[in-house]
């Protein structure tokens, strides 16, 4: 089986649904009183922070919905 479109249908709706384009003006809003070089340090902890929640969530996803005894 080939595991690519699994991947790309993932990462294509999960764009979608996060909507990162429109969610760039409040980010921009939020950090408007923050000087540049901070901002930038912030963007990319919540970035790394988001990363590694999803690759969690990709090796452990199964086992935390069966804690809940849901299924897939």
């Amino acid at each position: 089986m080939d595991v690519t479109f699994p991947i790309f249908s993932t990462g294509f709706l999960s764009f979608f649904i996060l909507d990162p384009l429109g969610n760039v003006p409040i980010l921009l809003s939020i950090l408007k009183n923050i000087d540049k070089q901070k901002q930038s340090k912030i963007i990319i902890r919540e970035m790394l922070i988001g990363l590694l929640i999803l690759i969690v969530f990709v090796f452990f996803g199964e086992q935390f919905l069966s804690l809940f005894h849901l299924q897939t």
